[in-house]
């Protein structure tokens, strides 16, 4: 397989995998004919949070890859099966040095240290959002909640008050409400991580068994 290879899989509608190409499958061994593209790729039931085919993303896109933790420049095209029916190929590709990455994800010094050490430290996330102390403002560096968010469309720069709010009423148990309001906001948030790195903090969502 030479390292600038295109990786490729197609898939019905349904996200189910119909084919792939040697170098998918080195990259990815546990592809496999017949088993949904998310559950084989991320072990998760349902799309992946970037996938470019839930989000309706035309033409090639960069993206970090959550399994390899390497840029990839995707492109989901789409098909026509024998009945008829329609369905995707994905074809990726590992990001090249030089122009292409620089047009293809932030560029500077400061940034990609940022990212790296986002990678890094944030491994073991699922969601990963930064905000600004000055402004206000969203950075969302890794998010599996892209459809739950979709009503609000939050995204960089979004607001931190309104998106907090929207999360609240929500996604938080009844319960914890008022407990999550007065330790999250974005007042005390300020204040606590102006004493301490980091912390964490446990609440209970709300979810369909409920």
């Amino acid at each position: 397989m030479n390292t600038h290879s295109s990786g490729y899989y197609s898939i019905d509608k349904d996200y189910n995998i119909l084919s792939y190409n040697d170098t998918a499958k080195q990259l990815y061994p546990h592809l496999q004919l017949g088993v949904k593209c998310y559950k084989a790729l991320m072990g998760l039931d349902s799309p992946c949070p970037p996938c470019p085919v839930a989000l309706g993303i035309q033409g090639p896109k960069t993206y970090l890859d959550p399994i390899r933790h390497i840029y990839e420049t995707v492109d989901a095209v789409e098909t026509v099966q024998p009945d008829g029916s329609r369905g995707h190929a994905l074809v990726f590709s590992t990001v090249a040095e030089g122009e292409s990455l620089s047009k293809s994800i932030p560029t500077g010094e400061n940034s990609l240290r940022l990212l790296g050490a986002i990678n890094l430290l944030a491994s073991d996330y699922m969601s990963v959002y930064g905000v600004n102390r000055e402004t206000g403002k969203i950075s969302v560096y890794r998010s599996r909640f892209t459809d739950a968010f979709a009503d609000l469309d939050i995204k960089d720069n979004s607001d931190y008050k309104l998106s907090f709010d929207f999360l609240i009423q929500k996604y938080i148990h009844p319960d914890e409400r008022s407990y999550v309001s007065r330790h999250l906001n974005y007042k005390t948030l300020l204040e606590r991580l102006s004493q301490e790195a980091s912390f964490k903090f446990h609440f209970r969502l709300v979810t369909d068994a409920d």
